[in-house]
């Protein structure tokens, strides 16, 4: 959803005042400038555990900050287009800032729970967009619930969160499986090097294709 911080602080009794490690690298949203819904692609085993109730934190849970998007699979097109991606309906509850990159902010990097009530965002504060929706033009500023980002999904969503959820313990194998055989991936994530590098590393360290083949 789309709201200014004065009607986030009316409608929520909560107080929009980010910290100094925000402030010093982003710019604090203006009583009249309305925050839009937030995006962040957090990594395969993050969307697990977000499936399973046990994810606590959308960055490494040492960092103090979190990067957000206002574009649904900028954060890393690659991993969107394969695991889907996180959205987080009422942002502010994180004390995010505007940073100089168009469509970029930086909020906390708060303790968060998928199955019970998060710390400040609500229950519904979070939702998993599926990789099929996209781009379709989802009008996120009238998107304040869960339901509400369900309708826009289509009735095949279980069937798509099953199909990524196999596609997600593929690809943990397949990375684990490199990892036992020495394999060393720099600082490129698995999921954004191309197919043909890919299946020479695996050809490299006698690995079983899991998720490459998939993909």
């Amino acid at each position: 959803m789309t709201e200014t911080f004065i009607d986030f602080e009316a409608r929520t009794g909560g107080k929009y005042d980010p910290p100094e490690s925000v402030t010093k690298l982003g710019r604090v949203f203006e009583s009249w400038e309305a925050c839009p819904t937030l995006f962040r692609s957090p990594g395969p085993g993050a969307i697990r555990a977000w499936f399973e109730g046990t994810l606590e934190h959308m960055a490494h849970p040492d960092a103090e900050l979190l990067w957000l998007s206002d574009n649904e699979n900028s954060t890393s097109p690659a991993e969107s287009a394969q695991f889907g991606s996180l959205a987080i309906l009422q942002p502010l509850h994180l004390q995010v800032c505007k940073t100089r990159e168009r469509g970029s902010f930086l909020g906390l990097n708060h303790i968060i729970r998928s199955r019970t009530t998060p710390l400040g965002l609500g229950r519904d504060g979070l939702v998993w967009v599926p990789p099929s929706a996209l781009g379709r033009g989802i009008r996120w500023a009238h998107v304040g619930t869960k339901r509400d980002a369900e309708s826009y999904f289509g009735p095949d969503l279980a069937s798509e969160r099953s199909q990524v959820l196999d596609r997600i313990d593929a690809y943990i194998a397949e990375v684990a499986a490199l990892e036992k055989a020495g394999a060393e991936f720099g600082d490129v994530p698995w999921y954004a090097m191309n197919a043909g590098q890919r299946q020479e590393m695996l050809e490299t360290h006698g690995v079983q294709s899991r998720w490459t083949a998939r993909v």
